[in-house]
C-alpha cells in the first residue's frame, strides 16, 4: 500500500489503461496489440481524442502474444514509479513537486481482457480459470454459458411488495443451471 493519499494534490493524474489487438494491413494475417493510456484529468469531450491518447507500446506478433506480461512489465514498473511519485518542475512557481499518477481503470474487449487476466477467453469451456466450477456447454466448435439462474430471484416479499434489488442475496455459481 502506498503511503500517499490519492488525489489530494491538484497535480495528481488519473489514468486508465486499455489494450486491443488489430491487423495493421488488410491482407496481412499478423496481429499487433496496442497499449494505451488515457488521462482522466482532461475533460471527457477531449480525453479520447487522438492528440490526448498516450501510446505506451505496441506488441508485434504473428499471432496473439503468448506471454503478454513480458511486454507489459516495463510499463507496470513505470506506472508503479509514478504512483510512488516522481520529481517534476513547476515552471510557473519555479519549484519542484512530487508528481503522482494512478491507474484507476483498465478496459478492452473480451479477448484483450482475458489475455491480460490470464483467462481462457469467451470460447473456453471454463472461461474464467481452471478453478471455476461453472463450465460451459460444448456446442460444436464453441462453448456457451447459461446466463439465467435455475430459479429466478424473488423480487417481491410475501405481501407482494417489491423488494430493493440491493437487498437480494448474491447469486453464486451454484444458482445457475451450468453447475
Amino acid at each position: 500500500m502506498l503511503a500517499h493519499n490519492y488525489f489530494l494534490d491538484h497535480h495528481d493524474i488519473a489514468l486508465s489503461f486499455a489494450t486491443d489487438g488489430f491487423t495493421p494491413f488488410k491482407k496481412w494475417k499478423h496481429t499487433m496489440w496496442i497499449l494505451l493510456l488515457f488521462n482522466y484529468n482532461i475533460p471527457p469531450d477531449q480525453r479520447f481524442q487522438k492528440d490526448n491518447i498516450l501510446c505506451a507500446g505496441i506488441i508485434p506478433s504473428p499471432k496473439k502474444p503468448w506471454d503478454t506480461d513480458s511486454f507489459i512489465y516495463p510499463l507496470t514498473q513505470e506506472l508503479l514509479e509514478l504512483a510512488d511519485g516522481v520529481s517534476a518542475y513547476n515552471s510557473l512557481l519555479r519549484s519542484l513537486f512530487a508528481l503522482h499518477a494512478y491507474v484507476i481503470a483498465g478496459f478492452g474487449d473480451i479477448p484483450a481482457v482475458s489475455m491480460l487476466m490470464h483467462m481462457k477467453g469467451h470460447n473456453g469451456l471454463r472461461p474464467c480459470c481452471k478453478a471455476c466450477v461453472c463450465a460451459g456447454l460444448a456446442t460444436g466448435l464453441f462453448s456457451s454459458f447459461p446466463t439465467h439462474p435455475k430459479t429466478p430471484p424473488n423480487t417481491s416479499n410475501a405481501t407482494g411488495q417489491r423488494v430493493r434489488v440491493a437487498a437480494l442475496s448474491i447469486l453464486t455459481c451454484q444458482h445457475f443451471s451450468c453447475c
